[in-house]
């Protein structure tokens, strides 16, 4: 994918919906998308890819050495909302992202 302002086309070949966090990050950051055959690939700046995004499955250590990999601080004021204060609901979100658990036989 290129941006226009650098030669890149503005047909639907050239086009990527991401979320406006994500387009930010691409656009000040100096990270870049790259199309090949069968495969999206993310690099970071200095051009090494991001690995596939890690299904949450409740292994913390995983999810710690994947955010240290990153350089990203995650402490208790990570998920503040930008809004009038309020506390975020996680619930809905882990719901969404965990893997659903199966009940047990009885």
């Amino acid at each position: 994918m290129r941006h226009w302002l650098h030669g890149g086309r503005t047909d639907i070949d050239n086009l990527v919906l991401i979320c406006s966090f994500h387009h930010a990050t691409i656009h000040d950051h100096g990270y870049r998308i790259r199309r090949r055959p069968e495969l999206w690939e993310f690099l970071r700046p200095d051009g090494t890819p991001i690995p596939e995004p890690v299904v949450l499955n409740g292994n913390t250590e995983g999810l710690i050495e994947m955010h240290t990999w990153d350089r990203l601080r995650i402490d208790r004021t990570t998920l503040s909302p930008q809004w009038y204060g309020e506390r975020l609901d996680v619930d809905p979100i882990l719901g969404a992202l965990l893997p659903k658990r199966i009940a047990a036989a009885a």
